[in-house]
């Protein structure tokens, strides 16, 4: 059968306009948010939430998600710790480019004052207080000595807005003395060292005493007493510009 050869011409050219129209419209959607895909194991990080902002910062994953997002995303979740999640209002994180620094916002729907989300032998040992909005500015490391092994990678929050701090109940303030202190937290990290995935708050106490608490993100449990290792790791980061 005869086809006049302006015929084929006219097919491609709606072909390509339905091409440009579809690229144009994936173009103009918005990209998804990290999804479950990122979450780890829990043979690595327990609670559900941890695992996956722990994901995203490890992915270099950009993402802005409100309480209801989460949701979505965490499917599945089953809080193993004290964090007021139905509280928080919204996450945001951008994951630092090249040379530069990145960012971790929380905004929860006001004021915090809840129990230390981590225990010690079963017993949270305090308050967490924090304003309605806080604001990290992050760096990545992707390896950092320590005396036995390298922690790799390292990502560092230092806290550039709002106010959060630690209060360590009375009874064991009197029990432990300098051993345990109030904390303003200033400075946390992630981190991979040997083998697992542990947290460090850095922060001052009484008489602006540097202090670096650690937290076993397996096992969502304080560590204590905190290794030398860590300690002097969370002192050089706190240190690091």
């Amino acid at each position: 059968m005869y086809r006049h050869p302006l015929a084929g011409a006219s097919a491609v050219l709606v072909l390509a306009l339905a091409a440009a129209a579809a690229g144009a419209q994936s173009a103009a959607d918005p990209p998804l948010p990290p999804g479950r895909e990122l979450i780890l194991p829990a043979s690595e990080v327990k609670d559900t939430f941890f695992a996956w902002l722990v994901g995203v910062v490890d992915a270099g994953r950009d993402a802005e998600l409100d309480n209801a997002a989460l949701r979505d995303v965490l499917t599945e979740f089953r809080s193993s710790i004290a964090l007021p999640f139905d509280r928080i209002s919204r996450v945001r994180h951008e994951a630092p480019r090249p040379d530069g620094y990145g960012s971790l916002g929380i905004l929860f729907d006001g004021d915090v004052d809840i129990p230390v989300p981590f225990s010690l032998l079963w017993y949270h040992p305090g308050s967490l207080r924090s304003t309605r909005a806080i604001r990290f500015d992050e760096r990545r490391f992707a390896s950092l000595p320590t005396a036995s092994s390298p922690a790799e990678p390292v990502y560092s929050f230092r806290l550039v807005e709002g106010t959060m701090a630690i209060d360590v109940d009375k009874w064991l303030d009197v029990l432990l003395g300098r051993i345990v202190d109030d904390l303003s937290i200033r400075i946390v990290a992630i981190a991979r060292w040997r083998g697992s995935w542990r947290c460090l708050i850095g922060g001052t106490g009484r008489e602006d005493r540097r202090i670096i608490a650690a937290f076993d993100l397996v096992r969502n449990t304080i560590t204590f007493p905190v290794p030398s290792e860590l300690t002097r790791l969370g002192l050089w980061l706190w240190n690091a510009r």
